[in-house]
C-alpha cells in the first residue's frame, strides 16, 4: 500500500512539474508590446525610422518592466505585415506599433480585425485603399511637423555661411512641401537676421526622373554655385550624397540622423520617432490614449530637431540651437505649411520672404 500511495505521489509531482514548464513556457512566450518592422531588410538595426521606433519602445517597455517583442516580415508587401500582426496578437500582444507609410493600409485592415488590441502608426496614419484617411477609435496616427524640420534645417545653413542652396524632394506631396516651405522660411529668417541675402535652386522629383537624373541635376546645381542641398526622401539623398561626395560638396539630410553616411552631410534633420512612441506608449498605460486621433508632433513634444553635436557646422552652435529651438518650441514662430500656399510663389509672396530669391525648377 505504501509502495503504491508513494508512486502517485511520484506522478502527482511530474505531472505537476510538466504542468508548471508549460505555463512558464506560455509565459515566457508571451509579449504585451509588439512593433512589426517594415521587412526583414528594413529592421530594428536600418538606421533609420524603425532602429528609432524600436529602441523608444524597448526603452520604455524595461523601464516598466513589461515584455515586448519585433517581429519581421517576410517580404516587402501588405500580406506579410498583416501575417505578423497576426503573430503578435496570437503571442499575447495588447499594444502594437509600426512604422512608416507602407503600414497605413495594413493598419486600416488591423484596427478593425482586431477591435480590442491597440495600434499606433508612427509616420502616418491609417488609409483605406481608396485613399481615404479612417481612424479606429483603437489606433493612434502620428505624424510630423516637417515644416519646423525644414525651418531649423534652412536657418542653420544660412546662419553657418551658405549662401546659395538647393531644396529637392522625392515627390510634390504636402509632406515634402512642408519640408520645403519650412527650409525657405528658415533661410529667409536668418538671412534678414544676419543682413544678407540667400539663393535657393527648388525642384521636386518628376515623373519618369531616375535616380542618375536626380544625380544630374545635383551635379549642376553643384557645378553653378549651390553650396549646399536639403536633399528630402531616400531616393533623393542616396542620389544627392553621391554627388556630393564626387564634387565634395555638402548636403542636408531628413528623417533620420544620417551625419555618419558622409562627411560631406553637414546635418540631419530627424523625426524622433523613438519620443512618438514612448509618448502614445505612456498615455496608453495612463488611461489617457486620444484614440481615434491623427496627431502632429514638433518641436512642442520635442519629437523633431537637429542633432547638432554630430552635425559638420562651423559657426552655427549648440547656444544658437537651443535658443532658435526653444522659439518654435514656446510658438514664436508661426512656419506655414502647404495648407497655407499652394505654390512657392504664393508662399513668398504671403510671408513676405524678402530675403531668399527662389528658383523653381
Amino acid at each position: 500500500m505504501k509502495k503504491i500511495l508513494v508512486f502517485m505521489m511520484c506522478v502527482v509531482m511530474i505531472f505537476t512539474f510538466f504542468s508548471c514548464g508549460k505555463e512558464e513556457a506560455e509565459n515566457a512566450n508571451t509579449y504585451e508590446i509588439a512593433m512589426i518592422t517594415t521587412s526583414q531588410s528594413r529592421s530594428i538595426d536600418d538606421g533609420a525610422y524603425n532602429k528609432s521606433t524600436w529602441e523608444g519602445l524597448r526603452e520604455y517597455a524595461e523601464e516598466n518592466n513589461l515584455t515586448y517583442k519585433y517581429y519581421e516580415p517576410s517580404e516587402d508587401s501588405t500580406d506579410a505585415r498583416l501575417e505578423q500582426i497576426d503573430q503578435a496578437v496570437q503571442s499575447g500582444a495588447s499594444v502594437i506599433a509600426c512604422c512608416g507609410e507602407e503600414f497605413e493600409t495594413v493598419i486600416h485592415t488591423a484596427q478593425e480585425k482586431y477591435g480590442d488590441k491597440t495600434f499606433f502608426l508612427i509616420d502616418g496614419y491609417p488609409t483605406d485603399k481608396k485613399g481615404g484617411q479612417e481612424t479606429g477609435t483603437n489606433a493612434v496616427g502620428v505624424k510630423f511637423a516637417e515644416n519646423e524640420l525644414g525651418y531649423l534645417a534652412g536657418y542653420a545653413a544660412v546662419e553657418d555661411g551658405y549662401r546659395t542652396l538647393g531644396f529637392m524632394g522625392e515627390n510634390s506631396t504636402p509632406s515634402m512641401k512642408n519640408y520645403g516651405y519650412g527650409f525657405i522660411q528658415g533661410c529667409n529668417d536668418a538671412a534678414e537676421d544676419i543682413g544678407v541675402a540667400a539663393e535657393i535652386n527648388y525642384s521636386y522629383k518628376k515623373e519618369g526622373e531616375t535616380a542618375a537624373d536626380i544625380q544630374k541635376k545635383a551635379e549642376t546645381w553643384y557645378e553653378d554655385g549651390t553650396e549646399v542641398i536639403f536633399a528630402c526622401g531616400n531616393d533623393i539623398f542616396d542620389s544627392v550624397k553621391t554627388e556630393a561626395d564626387i564634387a565634395n560638396t555638402k548636403v542636408i539630410a531628413c528623417g533620420s540622423d544620417m551625419n555618419a553616411k558622409s562627411k560631406n552631410v553637414i546635418t540631419s534633420a530627424v523625426k524622433e520617432c523613438g519620443i512618438a512612441v514612448q509618448t502614445e506608449l505612456a498615455a496608453f498605460y495612463n488611461g489617457e490614449l486620444a484614440g481615434g486621433s491623427n496627431l502632429v508632433l514638433g518641436a512642442s513634444e520635442d519629437a523633431v530637431g537637429l542633432d547638432v553635436k554630430t552635425s559638420r557646422f562651423e559657426v552655427f552652435g549648440q547656444e544658437s540651437y537651443d535658443a532658435l529651438y526653444q522659439s518654435l518650441k514656446n510658438g514664436k514662430l508661426n512656419i506655414a505649411t502647404s495648407e497655407d500656399a499652394q505654390k512657392v510663389s504664393l508662399l513668398t509672396q504671403k510671408k513676405q520672404l524678402n530675403f531668399v530669391n527662389v528658383t523653381v525648377d
